[in-house]
């Protein structure tokens, strides 16, 4: 599926509530929300967002990665949990991808999904897909 040109300005705003800061004062204030919602699952997308959950918790249960960041390559992260890699196109959401992220809320256990090709619009199926009281860490 890829998507429409007259949706690519109405998605570059914010879906969610927006933390904005330096990383250190985002971690915080992501930290309030987590203690004061236990959340069901946690899916993170972008690289920059998953490296400081990784590093700094709490871990992601779906942590979604392209090795780019402001579409600058960078050292791929390395992950110590089952992985897999898909292909998606900018601005598609591919059959592949949508498959493997389906399958992957469905897994009691923690899954790495790495995306040749662009990871931005996959945050819109979690969207749809995930339970109930989950929460998707989505930036840079």
């Amino acid at each position: 599926m890829s998507l429409p040109y007259d949706l690519r300005p109405i998605l570059k705003k914010p879906l969610g509530k927006l933390i904005k800061g330096d990383p250190h004062a985002t971690h915080a204030k992501l930290g309030q929300i987590f203690s004061n919602k236990k959340p069901v699952k946690i899916a993170s997308v972008g690289d920059y967002v998953t490296k400081n959950l990784l590093e700094k918790g709490p871990q992601p249960d779906i942590a979604i990665v392209d090795n780019r960041i402001m579409r600058q390559e960078i050292n791929p992260i390395i992950f110590e949990r089952p992985h897999k890699h898909v292909k998606n196109e900018a601005g598609t959401i591919s059959s592949q991808a949508y498959k493997v992220l389906k399958r992957a809320i469905m897994l009691k256990k923690k899954l790495a999904i790495i995306v040749e090709g662009e990871e931005d619009l996959l945050v819109l199926p979690l969207m749809v897909m995930m339970p109930i009281g989950s929460v998707i860490v989505n930036g840079f």
